[in-house]
Protein backbone atom coordinates (compact mmCIF):
# COMPACT_ATOMS: atom_id res chain seq x y z
CA UNK A 1 0.00 0.00 0.00
CA UNK A 2 2.76 2.18 1.08
CA UNK A 3 3.77 2.13 -3.14
CA UNK A 4 0.61 2.53 -4.44
CA UNK A 5 0.16 5.61 -1.84
CA UNK A 6 3.95 6.95 -3.02
CA UNK A 7 2.90 6.98 -6.83
CA UNK A 8 -0.54 8.67 -5.61
CA UNK A 9 1.44 11.31 -3.63
CA UNK A 10 3.86 11.79 -6.83
CA UNK A 11 1.22 12.04 -9.12
CA UNK A 12 -0.80 14.72 -7.06
CA UNK A 13 2.71 16.54 -6.44
CA UNK A 14 3.15 16.68 -10.46
CA UNK A 15 -0.36 17.77 -11.37
CA UNK A 16 0.28 20.77 -8.22
CA UNK A 17 3.02 21.47 -9.80
CA UNK A 18 2.12 21.44 -13.71
CA UNK A 19 -1.09 23.40 -12.48
CA UNK A 20 1.12 25.79 -10.77
CA UNK A 21 3.66 26.25 -13.78
CA UNK A 22 0.27 26.74 -15.52
CA UNK A 23 -1.21 29.56 -14.10
CA UNK A 24 1.70 31.08 -13.82
CA UNK A 25 1.96 30.91 -17.49
CA UNK A 26 -1.18 32.42 -17.83
CA UNK A 27 -0.57 35.24 -15.19
CA UNK A 28 2.76 35.83 -16.89
CA UNK A 29 0.85 36.20 -20.39
CA UNK A 30 -1.82 38.53 -18.95
CA UNK A 31 1.02 40.59 -17.25
CA UNK A 32 2.40 40.77 -20.62
CA UNK A 33 -0.37 41.88 -22.94
CA UNK A 34 -0.91 44.31 -20.02
CA UNK A 35 1.92 45.67 -20.53
CA UNK A 36 2.04 45.77 -23.60
CA UNK A 37 -1.61 47.73 -23.70
CA UNK A 38 -0.55 50.21 -21.59
CA UNK A 39 2.91 51.07 -23.56
CA UNK A 40 0.59 51.54 -26.43
CA UNK A 41 -1.55 54.28 -23.93
CA UNK A 42 1.30 55.91 -23.24
CA UNK A 43 2.58 56.31 -26.94
CA UNK A 44 -0.97 57.43 -27.51
CA UNK A 45 -1.14 59.70 -25.41
CA UNK A 46 2.92 61.00 -26.37
CA UNK A 47 1.66 61.67 -29.92
CA UNK A 48 -1.88 63.44 -28.70
CA UNK A 49 0.10 65.71 -26.82
CA UNK A 50 2.81 66.38 -29.47
CA UNK A 51 -0.53 67.26 -31.62
CA UNK A 52 -2.07 69.23 -29.37
CA UNK A 53 1.56 70.87 -28.69
CA UNK A 54 1.96 71.35 -31.86
CA UNK A 55 -1.30 72.89 -32.78
CA UNK A 56 -1.67 75.01 -29.87
CA UNK A 57 1.64 76.28 -30.70
CA UNK A 58 1.31 76.67 -34.26
CA UNK A 59 4.64 76.66 -34.79
CA UNK A 60 5.08 74.02 -37.46
CA UNK A 61 1.84 74.44 -39.46
CA UNK A 62 2.33 76.30 -42.68
CA UNK A 63 -0.23 78.40 -43.91
CA UNK A 64 -0.71 77.38 -47.28
CA UNK A 65 -4.27 77.37 -48.57
CA UNK A 66 -7.02 80.04 -49.20
CA UNK A 67 -10.00 79.96 -48.37
CA UNK A 68 -12.60 82.97 -50.15
CA UNK A 69 -15.74 84.30 -49.46
CA UNK A 70 -16.68 85.79 -52.78
CA UNK A 71 -20.15 86.81 -51.08
CA UNK A 72 -19.07 88.11 -48.34
CA UNK A 73 -15.48 89.38 -50.10
CA UNK A 74 -13.10 87.89 -47.97
CA UNK A 75 -9.87 85.92 -47.61
CA UNK A 76 -7.86 83.72 -45.25
CA UNK A 77 -5.02 80.91 -44.90
CA UNK A 78 -5.25 77.98 -42.90
CA UNK A 79 -3.08 74.95 -43.05
CA UNK A 80 -3.08 72.62 -45.78
CA UNK A 81 -3.84 69.63 -43.45
CA UNK A 82 -7.41 71.22 -42.66
CA UNK A 83 -10.78 71.22 -43.95
CA UNK A 84 -13.16 73.79 -44.60
CA UNK A 85 -16.93 73.24 -43.50
CA UNK A 86 -19.27 75.83 -45.27
CA UNK A 87 -22.78 76.59 -43.82
CA UNK A 88 -23.84 78.45 -46.98
CA UNK A 89 -26.14 81.79 -46.15
CA UNK A 90 -29.71 82.33 -47.28
CA UNK A 91 -29.49 84.55 -49.99
CA UNK A 92 -32.99 86.21 -49.79
CA UNK A 93 -31.79 86.57 -45.96
CA UNK A 94 -31.21 90.62 -45.41
CA UNK A 95 -29.67 89.11 -42.35
CA UNK A 96 -27.61 86.54 -43.89
CA UNK A 97 -24.89 84.77 -42.25
CA UNK A 98 -21.97 82.88 -43.15
CA UNK A 99 -20.53 80.57 -41.11
CA UNK A 100 -17.33 78.58 -42.33
CA UNK A 101 -15.66 75.93 -39.82
CA UNK A 102 -11.51 74.85 -39.95
CA UNK A 103 -10.90 71.74 -38.87
CA UNK A 104 -7.46 70.06 -38.30
CA UNK A 105 -6.66 66.55 -39.09
CA UNK A 106 -8.61 65.01 -36.71
CA UNK A 107 -11.73 66.84 -37.86
CA UNK A 108 -11.79 68.84 -34.73
CA UNK A 109 -12.84 72.69 -35.58
CA UNK A 110 -10.09 74.83 -34.35
CA UNK A 111 -11.10 78.48 -35.86
CA UNK A 112 -14.20 79.64 -36.73
CA UNK A 113 -15.25 82.63 -39.57
CA UNK A 114 -18.91 84.03 -39.28
CA UNK A 115 -19.31 86.85 -41.95
CA UNK A 116 -23.15 88.51 -40.99
CA UNK A 117 -24.42 91.92 -40.93
CA UNK A 118 -22.62 94.43 -38.94
CA UNK A 119 -26.49 94.82 -37.42
CA UNK A 120 -26.28 91.54 -35.30
CA UNK A 121 -22.89 93.11 -33.77
CA UNK A 122 -25.00 93.19 -30.58
CA UNK A 123 -27.03 89.66 -30.48
CA UNK A 124 -23.31 88.05 -31.14
CA UNK A 125 -21.84 90.10 -28.43
CA UNK A 126 -25.09 88.72 -26.33
CA UNK A 127 -24.18 85.29 -26.63
CA UNK A 128 -20.79 85.90 -24.08
CA UNK A 129 -19.63 87.34 -21.41
CA UNK A 130 -16.97 89.87 -22.32
CA UNK A 131 -13.88 89.40 -19.91
CA UNK A 132 -11.26 91.57 -22.29
CA UNK A 133 -11.21 93.75 -25.22
CA UNK A 134 -8.44 95.09 -26.80
CA UNK A 135 -7.66 97.32 -30.03
CA UNK A 136 -6.13 95.29 -33.11
CA UNK A 137 -5.72 96.20 -36.53
CA UNK A 138 -6.99 93.12 -39.03
CA UNK A 139 -6.94 93.91 -42.66
CA UNK A 140 -5.91 97.08 -42.03
CA UNK A 141 -9.23 98.08 -40.38
CA UNK A 142 -9.65 99.03 -37.06
CA UNK A 143 -11.33 95.56 -34.92
CA UNK A 144 -11.39 94.26 -31.73
CA UNK A 145 -9.64 91.37 -29.91
CA UNK A 146 -12.24 89.94 -27.35
CA UNK A 147 -11.58 87.47 -24.49
CA UNK A 148 -15.04 85.90 -23.68
CA UNK A 149 -16.78 83.09 -21.27
CA UNK A 150 -19.64 81.70 -23.75
CA UNK A 151 -23.20 81.84 -21.93
CA UNK A 152 -24.24 78.05 -23.32
CA UNK A 153 -20.83 76.18 -21.93
CA UNK A 154 -18.67 78.60 -20.19
CA UNK A 155 -15.71 78.02 -22.56
CA UNK A 156 -12.89 80.76 -22.55
CA UNK A 157 -12.99 81.86 -26.40
CA UNK A 158 -11.27 84.41 -28.30
CA UNK A 159 -12.73 86.72 -30.66
CA UNK A 160 -11.25 89.29 -33.62
CA UNK A 161 -13.94 91.56 -34.82
CA UNK A 162 -13.79 93.39 -37.29
CA UNK A 163 -16.50 95.77 -39.76
CA UNK A 164 -16.02 96.84 -42.97
CA UNK A 165 -18.98 97.88 -45.14
CA UNK A 166 -22.53 96.32 -44.20
CA UNK A 167 -20.93 93.56 -42.51
CA UNK A 168 -18.92 92.12 -39.37
CA UNK A 169 -16.65 89.60 -39.70
CA UNK A 170 -15.98 87.62 -36.85
CA UNK A 171 -12.95 85.12 -36.29
CA UNK A 172 -13.07 82.79 -32.96
CA UNK A 173 -11.20 79.77 -31.63
CA UNK A 174 -10.73 78.33 -27.99
CA UNK A 175 -8.38 80.09 -25.79
CA UNK A 176 -5.73 77.36 -26.36
CA UNK A 177 -5.88 77.81 -29.89
CA UNK A 178 -5.59 81.54 -28.90
CA UNK A 179 -1.88 81.28 -31.24
CA UNK A 180 -3.54 79.27 -34.29
CA UNK A 181 -5.94 82.19 -34.22
CA UNK A 182 -4.03 84.74 -34.28
CA UNK A 183 -1.83 83.71 -37.36
CA UNK A 184 -4.97 83.13 -39.35
CA UNK A 185 -6.35 86.95 -38.61
CA UNK A 186 -2.85 87.93 -39.61
CA UNK A 187 -3.46 86.49 -43.35
CA UNK A 188 -6.96 87.38 -43.19
CA UNK A 189 -7.80 89.89 -46.31
CA UNK A 190 -11.06 92.06 -47.82
CA UNK A 191 -11.02 90.83 -51.04
CA UNK A 192 -13.60 93.83 -52.38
Amino acid sequence: MSKVFGIILVIILLAAIGGGVYVYWIHSQKIADQEKEIEDLKKGIEELKTTEAQTASGTDLEFTETYKSKDFGYGVRYPEAWNTLETPPKTDDPNRTDVVKFEDANNKTVVTIIAQSKDLEGMLKETFEIQETTSVIIAQKQGEKLKVLENKSGEEKIYYLVIKGDYLYALSAAKKDANLLKEMVETFSFTL
